[in-house]
């Protein structure tokens, strides 16, 4: 009984590092005895990847971690984690999560699907799985959309976020480049206005539209967003339930925990 007080006690202790990354951020973060520590955030680029995540795992050297959980969309990017997380974190147990990987969610998708849409969906069914039918936006580089019902992922949708839109319209058009605030209408008599509201007006009519097809299929369902485009769009988002910006990392520590207790 001693023994297995100890073990419980060594393993309630133990720190987790928690990466996100995303196609436009890297988001990191402690977990420990169930909590998390203060989200950073590192933007980045293509050409200054490398750099930004040497940059932002310095932030963490010294501190021993019993486990490292990483959720990436690009699956190239692993073998460079690996060399640098090893080399920082020697004894650190490595876990890149993918659709292979235990969670309290029953998967109906194919092995395509990405570690972020995994996580913030694992997430919103463990917090808000009282509702039979939860839909989750994810407003990043790419606006998702992805559904659980009776506590399985069924999948969803992806199309351009908002960022990624402002930057296709400036280069294939000769408009100018929009400036976003958290203002939109319908109605504009600037054409760097119009071009403003079109773009956020766009991801709201399409989420508004997204909501009302799956409520007019299932009934009821809960919806929840997050990503680092809210900012521009919840004023407008009338029919969320919930908005939580660190969805993927809430998720990527209960797959930690969902996994490190089964053990």
């Amino acid at each position: 009984m001693r023994g297995l007080l100890q073990s419980l006690f060594l393993f309630c202790n133990m720190k987790s590092l928690l990466i996100d990354i995303g196609n436009s951020r890297i988001k990191i973060c402690i977990a420990e005895r169930g909590s998390m520590s203060t989200r950073k955030t590192f933007i980045y680029r293509t050409d200054n990847f490398e750099d930004i995540l040497t940059y932002a795992l310095d932030c963490y050297r010294g501190i021993d971690f019993y486990s490292v959980w990483i959720s990436r969309l690009d699956e190239e990017k692993t073998e460079l984690l690996k060399v640098r997380l090893e080399k920082l974190f020697k004894t650190s147990v490595l876990n890149f999560v993918n659709v292979r990987t235990k969670t309290p969610l029953r998967i109906r998708y194919a092995s395509s699907l990405g570690s972020d849409r995994l996580c913030s969906a694992v997430s919103a069914y463990t917090r808000f799985g009282r509702h039979k039918n939860i839909l989750v936006f994810d407003f990043g580089t790419a606006t998702t959309v992805n559904f659980i019902a009776n506590g399985v992922y069924k999948g969803g949708m992806i199309t351009a976020g908002l960022m990624t839109a402002a930057d296709s319209l400036k280069r294939k058009t000769t408009l100018p480049r929009a400036v976003l605030s958290e203002k939109a209408s319908p109605e504009n008599n600037t054409t760097r206005n119009a071009i403003a509201s079109g773009l956020i007006l766009q991801q709201v009519y399409f989420a508004d539209k997204t909501i009302e097809v799956y409520r007019k299929k299932y009934g009821e369902v809960f919806t929840v967003a997050t990503g680092g485009n809210l900012k521009y769009l919840k004023k407008y988002l009338k029919q969320l339930d919930a908005i939580d910006d660190n969805l993927v990392l809430e998720g990527l520590n209960i797959i930690r925990n969902f996994n490190e207790h089964i053990q």
